[in-house]
């Protein structure tokens, strides 16, 4: 998974997560609390492991504390794991 902003530069430090919970969090939970997500590396990748591949997860990544205000939260229901990049977009 790589994290980018909407210029399509790497999200160092964005928390990613996957997960097949009831009561899904929402973009104003105070997800940084939880030590269960991985963080994105300075080119902006996390990776995913041992998810079951046929699984249906709840995908959250978040931006990183020092562009909390500047970028939004991404929030995907019935994601299914694959490699792909995410975009987090600027507040307008």
């Amino acid at each position: 998974m790589t994290v980018r902003d909407e210029h399509g530069v790497p999200v160092e430090g964005a928390l990613v997560r996957a997960h097949q919970k009831d009561g899904v969090r929402g973009p104003d939970a105070d997800y940084w609390a939880d030590d269960d997500g991985l963080v994105t590396d300075a080119r902006g990748v996390a990776v995913l492991e041992a998810l079951e591949p046929t699984g249906t997860f709840t995908l959250e990544v978040g931006p990183p504390r020092a562009r909390f205000e500047e970028l939004l939260y991404v929030l995907r229901e019935g994601w299914t794991p694959r490699d792909e990049t995410v975009v987090l977009a600027a507040y307008r």
